[in-house]
């Protein structure tokens, strides 16, 4: 807590995010990127996360937030209001003709390789 508290310090005397990100964050996945999350959808982050995201304005520096990760120091640079209602149902029907194509792609495929099979069944009759 005490490195966040100094590392925001220095952010709120106008250092750079990304540079502090890039020399101090222990996040593998958004160190190398300058801290950047890029947009992120509800319901994806940790709950203490989302939540001091959610309540910070754009374009201030959150007070060290812990999570089950860490400790982390937020700055939202913006925000976008996505109704992806429509985008969400194109994805679904996407994921619903796939399924069926592959399933009949699948049947078709047994189809032909029994079909190009040629089994020899012997009976033992002196059993």
């Amino acid at each position: 807590k005490k490195q966040a508290e100094k590392i925001r310090a220095q952010l709120v005397h106008g250092a750079s995010f990304s540079q502090l990100a890039k020399a101090y964050s222990q996040d593998p996945g958004s160190a190398s990127k300058g801290g950047s999350l890029g947009w992120v959808p509800p319901g994806v982050l940790v709950p203490p996360f989302e939540n001091a995201m959610n309540h910070l304005k754009i374009n201030t520096i959150s007070q060290p937030v812990k999570t089950s990760y860490g400790w982390h120091i937020i700055e939202v640079l913006g925000r976008k209001k996505v109704d992806d209602t429509a985008d969400y149902q194109k994805n679904e029907i996407r994921k619903m003709i796939y399924q069926r194509r592959f399933q009949e792609e699948a049947q078709n495929w047994v189809e032909r390789m029994k079909d190009a099979s040629y089994i020899k069944v012997y009976l033992n009759t002196n059993g």
